[in-house]
């Protein structure tokens, strides 16, 4: 499955993303044309307790915003553990903005 071999998790926030683009099948209206597209969540994760789930999309963290896993991942490793971490994403095709406390 081309998902699964190319998708990358990002640890603290417990998912698997796939950056958009033009490889990435844009299958309904309201996708952002950039951002991590979510493939998969773990369970009992901060971005599972966010309801973030698969197909969802990922903008930003902290203000930051995020094109690519490897944006995404940067972004994450210099967030602080202690405090709470702004996540803005699209689900359903409406902008959602939320905060989260990281697990360490």
């Amino acid at each position: 499955n081309a998902v699964d071999q190319n998708s990358r998790e990002v640890g603290t926030l417990g998912v698997k993303g796939l950056t958009i683009d033009q490889s990435v099948p844009l299958n309904f209206p309201g996708m952002p044309r950039e951002g991590v597209l979510v493939v998969d969540v773990s369970p009992d994760t901060p971005a599972s307790a966010l309801s973030i789930s698969m197909g969802d999309v990922i903008l930003g963290i902290n203000n930051r915003s995020v094109r690519t896993v490897e944006e995404l991942i940067s972004v994450m490793e210099s967030a602080d553990l202690n405090s709470g971490v702004r996540v803005d994403y699209v689900s359903r095709g409406r902008l959602q903005t939320a905060v989260v406390r990281l697990k360490s």
